[in-house]
């Protein structure tokens, strides 16, 4: 079936709707999620897993904000517990320190709070240069 070829099976045009959303790169829910809670309050949407450089030991970012020079990192449990995940992690915010990158670091926590997390970003960006529009949650966030 397709959504497109039969408009007219029950949740097509949902589905069609969420797919402009969707995002083949992104290697977790709650990368998207966080993406995607960008997007809808109207803030720049964020390019997924990207290649920081071309240097081998160049680290890939979960959301990349070129113009910002801004990486957003989702932390879930492991990059706390997993001490091989937490070396990992060490190498690559030094990175990207030793690169002027800007890194935020996106915590279950925050994540649980999409409102708090947009806001967060909102600020980080601010501080890099960004002067967009302030974060939206009126209809489309909802």
């Amino acid at each position: 079936m397709s959504a497109r070829r039969d408009r007219w099976r029950p949740g097509a045009p949902q589905a069609l709707w969420v797919s402009r959303f969707l995002d083949a790169g992104a290697r977790s829910l709650p990368e998207s999620h966080s993406r995607v809670f960008l997007e809808f309050a109207g803030l720049p949407r964020p390019a997924v897993n990207v290649l920081l450089g071309d240097e081998p030991d160049a680290p890939t970012t979960d959301l990349w904000l070129e113009e910002w020079r801004t990486a957003l990192e989702y932390e879930g449990a492991h990059h706390f517990t997993d001490p091989e995940q937490v070396r990992r992690d060490i190498g690559r915010y030094a990175w990207m320190r030793r690169r002027d990158i800007n890194y935020f670091q996106i915590t279950h926590h925050l994540h649980a709070r999409p409102r708090a997390l947009v806001l967060s970003v909102h600020s980080e960006l601010v501080e890099h240069g960004y002067t967009g529009p302030r974060p939206d949650f009126g209809p489309r966030w909802h």
